[in-house]
């Protein structure tokens, strides 16, 4: 298994703008946090005349319990000669919620252009069409911004780098009960893609070190029910996993 770490913004396949923190711990999530984007495929071939290329996007983001979400396409190419806007559809907002923190999934379709509006790197066969949203709720607003991989009609790289990380938090585990000092956090990522992974801790209350490793520490901020995230997102194509487990400090 391959790490990276000492990142500032976690992307998945999404980057955030900005590195803010909260309380003066970015780990602690007390407003409307953008996590990260899963995409169906992964990586996608460009639209042709006779066929569309679609992409399902589900958006993650997290806030305090109650919070609720909109979200619509932001516009995010100044200065970029060549990279193509990837057109956005919001389809709807699914929640989530936790002990501490509640989930959003934005769900929402892009259509990729056609290849002849598209920039094929000649040195790795590859394009990037960049994608943008903006997040706004009552606690706070987030605009997330990334690159969405394209590989040519019938590349190989369409199948073998079409996988997602499977991420799951070991230590803790779901719903057990912990003591409120500082204590080991552990998770366990598998490696497609035949990429590197960055990680990110997150957390309802508390502080943590070494966030940005598969191992860190967290000491809770006193009793009572915590939300633990961890996500991961691919170097090569932003191939992005995340667990969510809720514990209780005594």
């Amino acid at each position: 298994m391959k790490i990276l770490s000492n990142f500032c913004a976690i992307t998945a396949l999404a980057f955030l703008i900005g590195c803010n923190e909260d309380d003066d711990r970015f780990e602690k999530i007390a407003k409307l946090r953008g996590l990260g984007l899963v995409t169906s495929p992964v990586v996608a071939p460009p639209s042709t005349d006779s066929a569309v290329s679609k992409v399902q996007m589900t958006f993650y983001a997290a806030m305090p319990l109650g919070g609720t979400v909109t979200a619509e396409p932001y516009s995010d190419l100044q200065g970029s000669l060549r990279k193509i806007e990837l057109p956005l559809t919001i389809d709807g907002v699914e929640y989530e919620d936790h002990a501490s923190l509640r989930l959003a999934k934005i769900k929402a379709t892009a259509m990729v252009p056609t290849a002849n509006l598209i920039y094929f790197d000649p040195d790795n066969g590859f394009a990037t069409v960049r994608y943008a949203v903006s997040l706004k709720s009552n606690e706070g607003s987030q605009i997330m911004v990334g690159n969405l991989v394209v590989y040519p009609e019938g590349s190989e790289q369409l199948i073998s780098r079409n996988n997602l990380p499977k991420l799951s938090i070991t230590t803790p585990t779901k719903d057990s009960a912990i003591g409120n000092s500082k204590q080991e956090i552990k998770a366990e990522i598998t490696e497609v893609n035949d990429e590197t992974f960055r990680v990110g801790w997150f957390v309802s209350g508390g502080k943590i070190d070494t966030r940005n490793a598969v191992k860190a520490n967290w000491e809770p901020s006193g009793s009572g029910k915590f939300t633990v995230i961890i996500t991961a997102r691919g170097t090569k194509t932003s191939a992005f996993g995340i667990d969510v487990i809720d514990v209780t400090a005594n």
